[in-house]
């Protein structure tokens, strides 16, 4: 039985997870080769003489989710051959130990390194099929999983946010700030159910720690967007392709490197390979802008969202809409069907600068397309010119910024009706900029038919395994 198997039936018995991944420092560290270092658990080393242990303990660590050094998050490697890079590591569960390689191929112990202990809760005790993770009954409330996008200001990020409280009746965290760095480490929701191994729990979402609150009775965790901290003040010069360029400037920033653990690669190249050119020149030191500030920019230019998947992934997203090959029938639209049309949104001319002169921060070069305007007024009856100030440059031999308006005006110069329906959870997998194909109609009567519709943004009722769409036709 698969997830997909339990969220199919009408009446199902979902277990809800809350891996809360806490950063806890260890300094006991064994040299086993050429930069690679491992910790034992139950402080178990055969191959070293006792006399060079002197000070090391055993210490029950459980599950390791994560490994943070100087603050960078760990590459996590798939096996002990596979640690060749630096600031990587490799979580062997069936021994209970963990190895590690530092920059530089250094000492661990010269770093500030924590293990990311995970503590998974859930409404009640129980040990999911194949685990040795006993889950314990401490979750209070199931969390607010959602996510959204404003539906014309694209280049604008919004973040996701909620909380996370568990019974802390007993005491359980009371020393907790003592022993773990909360701060910037991960929160993952999963769901489940029994006969299914928790290698196959759905992973639903990713957040980082906000900050925590100690009670006599709850222990409470305010959780973001993993985009959220990108907060670093960086100057930042790059020419070239628009997501090549935020890719370096992670790196630059966080060394953030490219691989399948911190980008969903597939989306991401298919997206890079469509990149408009960009020009970056944030040089003087006195005039930095936050990391994050700069993607926001980047995504104006390239007329697209900069995303986080579920498991935490970078990605990147066109608003000419990502197809999907979900089709959800009229059976699965469990609330009432009301669309809204509104004029709010219409663009009837864009104006688009491009060719920025960055000594004296102006454009050289104004692209101005009216030609919906008078089309739009007679049909609307407004003027809405909206302004776009981008990076793009001349990508010979065309303007680039003709491009740019082509597409916006296609998106927005009609009225397009907006709603939500409720559906099943089944639709997990779907995400922000999704095109799907579904039907809105009556009981046994056609209503509006099967239509297309973009994903604006999503939320969940893990109590009733269901999810509120948020589309645009």
């Amino acid at each position: 039985m698969t997830i997909s198997d339990v969220l199919s039936k009408s009446t199902n018995n979902l277990k809800v997870i809350v891996e809360i991944v806490l950063g806890q420092i260890n300094t006991q560290w064994i040299n086993i080769g050429a930069g690679i270092w491992m910790v034992n658990f139950a402080n178990v080393y055969p191959f070293v003489d006792a006399a060079l242990l002197s000070g090391f303990t055993a210490q029950t660590f459980g599950y390791i989710g994560s490994v943070w050094i100087d603050g960078i998050q760990c590459r996590q490697a798939s096996g002990i051959s596979d640690l060749s890079t630096e600031s990587s590591y490799y979580f062997d569960e069936a021994n209970q130990q963990v190895y590690v390689v530092a920059p530089d191929f250094s000492d661990p112990r010269l770093f500030y390194l924590t293990l990311g202990v995970t503590f998974p809760v859930s409404f009640n005790e129980f040990t999911p099929q194949n685990s040795k993770l006993a889950v314990q009954g401490r979750l209070l409330t199931a969390p607010s999983v959602s996510k959204q996008r404003d539906s014309l200001f694209f280049g604008k990020l919004t973040f996701d946010s909620s909380s996370v409280s568990v019974s802390n009746a007993d005491g359980f965290f009371d020393h907790l700030m003592d022993s773990y760095n909360i701060y910037g480490d991960l929160v993952k929701v999963r769901i489940g159910a029994d006969g299914i191994d928790y290698a196959n729990y759905a992973l639903l979402n990713t957040w980082y720690i906000r900050s925590a609150k100690i009670s006599e009775t709850e222990f409470t965790l305010s959780v973001g967007d993993p985009r959220e901290i990108l907060t670093r003040e960086m100057t930042f010069e790059y020419t070239g392709n628009a997501l090549e360029a935020i890719r370096q400037l992670l790196w630059n920033a966080y060394e953030t490197p490219y691989t399948s653990q911190f980008y969903n690669t597939t989306e991401w190249a298919a997206a890079e390979a469509l990149a408009p050119l960009v020009f970056i020149d944030y040089w003087d030191p006195d005039n930095t802008k936050t990391v994050i500030s700069i993607i926001e920019e980047i995504c104006t230019s390239a007329f697209g969202v900069f995303d986080s998947t579920s498991d935490g992934k970078y990605t990147f997203r066109y608003l000419s809409g990502v197809t999907s090959t979900v089709s959800i029938p009229s059976c699965d639209i469990l609330s009432a069907i009301e669309l809204e049309y509104s004029s709010d949104e219409v663009v009837t001319s864009v104006k688009i600068g491009w060719n920025r002169d960055w000594e004296d921060n102006a454009y050289t070069d104004y692209y101005i397309d009216t030609s919906q305007e008078e089309l739009a007024f007679a049909k609307y009856r407004v003027y809405n010119q909206q302004s776009f100030e981008t990076l793009l440059i001349s990508d010979p031999p065309g303007d680039p910024s003709v491009d740019f308006a082509t597409n916006l005006l296609n998106k927005f110069k009609d009225v397009h009706a907006k709603g939500s329906v409720t559906i099943p959870l089944k639709y997990y997998t779907l995400s922000v900029g999704d095109n799907i194909s579904i039907s809105l109609d009556r009981p046994n009567q056609t209503m509006f038919g099967t239509v297309t519709a973009e994903v604006l943004g999503f939320s969940y009722d893990l109590d009733n395994g269901l999810m509120e769409l948020q589309i645009r036709i």
